[in-house]
């Protein structure tokens, strides 16, 4: 038999083709594939070692043997008092270099909260002041101080604190803060060279050795003699 080389061509390349594949049509969504979630364990902070506050040792200072209107603690605070005083000055306490009661300034009131310690000559305040008005006035650095001087009497200022500032909308005027010695009031002493500060031996010590020697004022162009005065170990009314 014979073949044509056309035919022989079509045969051999019928015989080599690959048979074709039959794809079939499909709609369905091949599912995602599910990994289950992982609980990862919540975090947990190390212990922190907090410290211990500082321990009172008012039994060491029973309060009939601390000064008048004094309380001799280490408060739980960054810094350790080695006393505390709250002072109500007021107008009717104020008197002039010579002694003279001036009245103040009617219907003003201040309230002096220190903290003092005497091993660092330091204090600390907290100085609020209502009803008081005019400009600060005083030939010392500031207006607002500590003298030394009994009740009823005059004497030189110690330590000068920065003048209290108004709180906006009201007649409240406010400092808060701490100083450290050695202390410079701007004033000079009866040799008119030496301040009445530390230069003058003004320690932090002698207040709380003789707190009722001591007393905190203000002075403004309203009543340049003092405002109101409050005297350390005097009774508390608030």
């Amino acid at each position: 038999m014979k073949y044509s080389y056309a035919a022989l061509a079509l045969s051999a390349v019928a015989f080599a083709a690959p048979a074709p594949s039959v794809v079939e049509d499909c709609d369905e969504t091949v599912p995602a594939v599910q990994h289950p979630a992982v609980q990862h364990p919540a975090y947990q902070a190390p212990p922190v070692a907090l410290p211990s506050p500082i321990p009172s040792n008012d039994a060491n200072c029973p309060k009939v043997e601390c000064p008048a209107g004094g309380d001799k603690k280490a408060a739980n605070f960054p810094i350790k008092f080695t006393s505390t005083f709250s002072i109500v000055a007021t107008p009717d306490q104020v008197v002039n270099s010579t002694n003279v009661p001036t009245g103040g300034l009617e219907g003003a009131v201040g309230y002096y909260d220190f903290g003092l310690n005497s091993d660092l000559n330091l204090i600390c305040y907290n100085i609020t002041l209502v009803g008081v008005t005019g400009a600060y006035q005083s030939p010392a650095d500031t207006a607002t101080h500590i003298h030394q001087s009994a009740l009823g009497r005059s004497g030189p200022p110690r330590i000068a604190f920065p003048n209290p500032t108004i709180v906006e909308g009201s007649n409240i005027r406010q400092s808060v803060g701490c100083l450290s010695g050695p202390f410079v009031t701007g004033i000079e002493a009866a040799d008119n060279v030496t301040d009445t500060g530390s230069a003058s031996g003004f320690t932090i010590a002698a207040i709380e050795a003789n707190p009722s020697a001591f007393n905190a004022d203000v002075h403004t162009a309203d009543a340049v003699p003092g405002a109101v005065r409050g005297q350390f170990g005097a009774p508390l009314s608030y």
